[in-house]
């Protein structure tokens, strides 16, 4: 069970990088670069 949830947790996040990405692209790096920190702060993740 324990195993099955960090597989899901590590399946958010990589759906997280994939609408920064597009976020990037769309709205350019000084918003991605904010929208970064709310992610870091609200996932904890390790840069």
């Amino acid at each position: 069970m324990r195993s099955l949830f960090l597989m899901r947790s590590e399946h958010v996040r990589s759906l997280g990088w994939v609408r920064v990405k597009l976020l990037k692209n769309e709205l350019g790096p000084r918003f991605h670069y904010r929208t970064m920190i709310r992610m870091h702060h609200l996932v904890k993740i390790k840069p």
